[in-house]
């Protein structure tokens, strides 16, 4: 195998080649031609199998926010199916109605009309091995176009953090083109020293943004679920609570203090990791829990809507819940409380249309495609 090459076309049209330096390579078998558009600020990735990704890479002069004029939608997974099935199997879609709904809102995604970010729990959600992963990684890459959710971690840990310090509970740039962000421990890119300042933003950027796309076609372990015991701890401390608490039947104002010391506990680390950042002594970090955390948790987007979701689940005695219901609440809540429309699941879209009518600057919420279409449009 001969050397990897490196084209750069500048302004005028002439054509420097010159060999990829080690350092700027991506040791990726799959990838056959990467081109990057400095002007465009966009990535173009064939596959060897020749398929053709183009992602939005963004920079950091401001480039990474998403123009005012595009719709930020987040698609509950299973909304994400029903467009992979368009664009790979459509005779699987039963509803004609989902039919025409994908056949309308995949070419919104593909000129960029909207933005359809990308999240972790996208990511986990995604079959481990075979074909149905491939599809649903190349549609969701396809029509990501390379924008992703902040992980709520990281978002409710900034709203806590502000909230602490004093200053307005709301996280900066949660729809980002901005690397290493999806995930709550990233480690970043590692740039070369000896780039010039421009080559190393590309670097970091290229190097991001095709490492995720090399994650997400490969496949993983079906036994490997490291998040698995954390769920099923969480699910099995909240079934115990709920079920004291619906025995004892609070009145509504109980049951929102309920929800809200339900939070505080289990936020308890993230909350003492928030006052680090905001360089709160314990004594500051006591007052703020004992005086104002209640307040100050009704200010904050993401906070605030899982309180709610959480008092209405409290409030339902009928309510069956899950392990998945770890990943649901907490980014369909995130989702909620910083995008223009969200697409849930019936029982959950529920919850968070009950949490708009208490927080109508949250997102629209719809449960299936063609209304959000018709949201849209």
């Amino acid at each position: 195998m001969g050397a990897l090459l490196c084209s750069v076309v500048t302004s005028d049209g002439v054509i420097h080649t010159a060999p990829i330096p080690p350092d700027l390579h991506v040791g990726w078998e799959g990838l056959a031609r990467s081109v990057i558009d400095l002007a465009d600020r966009t990535l173009e990735l064939t596959l060897q199998t020749g398929e053709s990704l183009i992602l939005e890479v963004g920079w950091s002069d401001g480039g990474d926010r998403p123009p005012v004029d595009r719709p930020i939608v987040y698609l509950d997974q299973n909304h994400w199916v029903t467009l992979a099935q368009y664009a790979h199997a459509p005779d699987r879609i039963r509803r004609e109605a989902d039919r025409q709904a994908a056949a309308e809102l995949i070419p919104l995604a593909r000129s960029g009309a909207v933005i359809l970010p990308l999240s972790a729990a996208h990511l986990r959600e995604t079959a481990p091995t075979g074909k149905h992963r491939r599809d649903m990684a190349l549609t969701m890459l396809e029509l990501s176009r390379g924008w992703q959710m902040r992980n709520p971690l990281s978002v409710r840990r900034g709203e806590l953090a502000a909230a602490i310090s004093g200053v307005e509970p709301r996280c900066d740039a949660v729809f980002t083109l901005e690397p290493d962000v999806v995930f709550t421990e990233s480690n970043p890119v590692p740039t070369p020293h000896d780039f010039p300042p421009v080559w190393q933003e590309m670097h970091r950027r290229v190097v991001s943004a095709t490492a995720t796309v090399a994650a997400m076609l490969g496949e993983d372990d079906p036994a490997d679920d490291p998040g698995a015991a954390e769920r099923d701890r969480w699910l099995q401390g909240y079934r115990t609570h709920i079920g004291r608490v619906q025995r004892q039947k609070p009145r509504p104002l109980e049951v929102r203090m309920i929800a809200h010391h339900t939070l505080l506990a289990d936020l308890d680390e993230e909350t003492k990791r928030a006052a680090l950042l905001a360089d709160a002594s314990d004594e500051e970090l006591a007052v703020w829990i004992a005086d104002r955390s209640a307040a100050d948790y009704e200010r904050s987007p993401q906070l605030r809507t899982l309180e709610d979701v959480l008092y209405h689940r409290l409030c339902n005695p009928d309510d069956h819940w899950t392990a998945n219901d770890l990943l649901d609440m907490h980014f369909l809540s995130c989702a909620a409380g910083y995008a223009d429309l969200v697409v849930a699941e019936k029982k959950l879209g529920d919850y968070l249309r009950r949490a708009r009518r208490r927080y109508p600057e949250n997102a629209a919420v719809v449960s299936t495609l063609t209304d959000a279409v018709e949201a849209l449009t």
